[in-house]
């Protein structure tokens, strides 16, 4: 009998036969690491060695996953999630026991709803293990106990109902103009004239600064009343004043982004800092609603800084403070500081999970489900909330967030900018291992890391913000995170050059924001990690003036203000040399940076892309010269244009935008006009005889 008529025989008989079970095949792009530890890839990238364990021609697979016992009371359990990309009919799943033993889960659904699919002890040595049990569903969850759980590979079996869902197109954010995106990290003692070397602070706020300064015995919430004008931090006749304080750095042009850490004493009886989460003892820190009393507080700075009005009996302040709202001077908040920090140890620890529930409470009062008086967005709308920074580059982690948000927020991200801190050493980064030495930007890769959650952010997140809220180097010599002095160049002019090609590589990857780590120094004499990692130096130093700046201030503030409206457009790196080009955000004038990645190697010339339609101006870096120093050479047309003397310390270049080799409008050359440039490096010119500004603006005087 034909395959045909037997199908037709079952139809008319009310059965249907079952297409045959094959290998699902895994895309890494759809596995999410719900613990973010370990790699989960390693279940399913032997694929082709593990063959087909069912048929009884299985494999030996080698690579394990395992996040090892370092940290494992604070990860394990490690649970996995793997989206098949459609809705299955699974039949078998089988997987590759090395040794140990320990409890192993399977389970599959559609993320909300799970069936059990396996539920055994790892007790085999180096042989396949196999379940048969039928389950439909898209999704199947993995959960592994301990590290004891040792399993190499795993193959799922089964049959796809239905056609496999494409993966969502990338949305290409646009790149931000250095004003945009340049940042440092301080506090509100800082030298408010200094903090203008960018256009953005990360400030560091706690709580009890705003709600009992340490006190355990002022009323807790509901009762706690907040003290901002002057804040609880306050004497007779004196207190910080935060509605003057964010309302001068607005004035200044510095946009206020404020990162809350710790908590009020009458929460724990205790000063406890981040050590303890924000929430009540004994509560579930995977519950939104656990987060009840930091969501209030968020709501009530965010009401009072923020832009929208609300009436007095919304606002609980002292009795030393005026109920106000919509002072309109913050634009960003974020409501903890490296909430991943496994140093803490578990009271302080926050896995995804953790870190989704909170800022889901801090967003919008998970969705309004605690209250419309509770969450920053409750508050002002307008008013957007970044993640905590996390310790490292850690895209698992937010993928594990975004997991929560599918299932527990119909999708609706519980933030408008993923945050992450890195610093470039040569263990990896803050976490990485025990560092040594920093090292360059290029050497660590630092593009590389941040292109890649970008490429991820456009496609599955498109529009959020990317924050690199802390990255740089300490200038202290024996400093683990130290900018090293190589090549004659000390450690203070290594640190400049660095924290410039920072933000430059920053600038090319597609993130919107870095905030160089930290404004001052803390301890000058210090080797410690961060006690020298200022652009400027402590305010207790007896080593050197108050304040004093750094060469990197002078670096910095150089770079912010030339390239303050200008954005990335295209990496021209050639022969080892760095050569990006930018264009400017409103006028038709572009910028490049030129310099060598490697500080020890002899000073080089270096040809520019022969496109160059006019003249082009150099601005060189120096120590004590706030903007640099342009040169005043001839006007070279045409090109190639030559930038002699490339080194480590990068060269910036300033001149007229192309369009396929011509100038967007007649060069200086064929107008006859003089030249001038403003402090970006846009020409000024003058059309002789008909005494007119093509660009008006008044001339940089050098």
């Amino acid at each position: 009998m034909s395959a045909k008529p037997l199908t037709y025989l079952l139809c008319a008989l009310g059965a249907v036969a079952p297409a045959q079970a094959a290998k699902i095949a895994i895309d890494r792009e759809r596995i999410v690491n719900l613990s973010s530890e370990g790699d989960a890839w390693q279940l399913f990238d032997e694929q082709d060695l593990a063959g087909d364990p069912k048929a009884g021609s299985g494999g030996k697979p080698v690579t394990e996953y395992t996040n090892g016992w370092i940290k494992a009371n604070l990860v394990y359990p490690i649970e996995t999630v793997v989206d098949l990309g459609a809705v299955h009919d699974l039949s078998d799943v089988w997987f590759y026991d090395i040794n140990g033993a320990d409890s192993l889960q399977v389970h599959c659904g559609d993320g909300k709803v799970w069936t059990e699919i396996v539920s055994k002890t790892t007790s085999a040595y180096m042989a396949w293990s196999g379940v048969q049990k039928v389950c439909t569903g898209r999704y199947v969850k993995i959960r592994v106990k301990s590290p004891s759980t040792a399993i190499t590979e795993m193959v799922l079996y089964g049959t796809a109902k239905g056609a496999i869902e494409p993966l969502p197109n990338s949305v290409v954010t646009k790149k931000p103009t250095f004003g945009e995106m340049m940042g440092t990290n301080g506090f509100i003692d800082d030298d408010r004239t200094l903090l203008q070397v960018v256009g953005n602070l990360r400030e560091y706020h706690s709580w009890q600064w705003d709600d009992g300064n340490g006190d355990p015995k002022t009323p807790a919430y509901p009762l706690n009343l907040f003290g901002w004008s002057p804040s609880w931090v306050r004497g007779t006749g004196w207190g910080w004043d935060f509605d003057e304080y964010y309302k001068d750095l607005s004035s200044k042009g510095i946009s206020l982004q404020p990162v809350f850490q710790g908590t009020p004493a009458w929460m724990f009886g205790v000063s406890a800092g981040d050590s303890l989460k924000p929430m009540g003892l004994g509560k579930d820190s995977t519950q939104p609603a656990s987060y009840l009393e930091h969501a209030d507080y968020l709501f009530q700075f965010a009401a009072r800084f923020g832009r929208t009005t609300h009436p007095a009996g919304d606002l609980r302040v002292d009795a030393l403070n005026t109920a106000k709202s919509a002072l309109g001077s913050v634009d960003w908040m974020e409501p903890w500081n490296e909430p991943d920090k496994d140093w803490k140890g578990p009271t302080g620890f926050f896995s995804p999970r953790v870190v989704a529930a909170m800022a889901s409470a801090a967003y919008d009062g998970d969705q309004g489900r605690m209250g419309t008086k509770v969450g920053i967005k409750n508050a002002d709308s307008k008013m957007r909330m970044a993640l905590p920074g996390l310790i490292g580059p850690r895209l698992e982690f937010v993928k594990a967030i975004k997991w929560w948000a599918d299932q527990n927020r119909a999708g609706s991200f519980p933030a408008d900018a993923l945050n992450f801190h890195h610093y470039c050493t040569d263990a990896g980064g803050q976490t990485g291992g025990e560092a040594t030495t920093g090292i360059s930007p290029e050497a660590d890769d630092l593009k590389g890391r941040l292109t890649k959650i970008a490429q991820w952010r456009d496609r599955y997140l498109p529009g959020k913000e990317l924050w690199l809220s802390e990255f740089g180097w300490d200038t202290h010599q024996g400093s683990k995170f130290k900018a090293p002095a190589i090549a004659g160049a000390s450690g203070y002019e290594m640190q400049g050059r660095w924290l410039v090609r920072g933000f430059l590589e920053v600038a090319a990857s597609g993130f919107q924001k870095a905030h160089q780590f930290m404004l001052r120094d803390t301890w000058d004499d210090s080797p410690g990690v961060f006690a020298t990692s200022g652009l400027v130096h402590d305010k207790y130093d007896t080593l050197n003036a108050k304040y004093a700046q750094k060469v990197s201030w002078y670096y910095v503030n150089t770079l912010h203000k030339r390239m303050k409206d200008y954005r990335f457009e295209a990496d021209e790196s050639k022969n080892g040399i760095r050569i990006y080009r930018f264009s400017h955000a409103t006028a038709d004038s572009l910028a490049y940076a030129v310099w060598n990645p490697k500080d020890s190697a002899a000073a080089v010339d270096v040809s520019l892309s022969d496109r160059i339609a006019g003249s082009l101006r150099e601005v060189r870096f120096e120590p004590g010269r706030p903007t640099g120093v342009m040169s005043d050479g001839p006007s070279i047309l045409g090109g190639p244009y030559m930038v002699q003397g490339v080194t480590g310390r990068p060269v910036l270049l300033f001149g007229k935008s192309y369009v396929s080799g011509k100038a967007l409008r007649p060069t200086a050359k064929l107008l006859g006009a003089r030249e001038g440039f403003r402090a970006d490096g846009r020409k000024v010119e003058r059309i002789e005889g008909q005494g007119r500004l093509m660009e008006p603006a008044p001339v940089y005087g050098r």
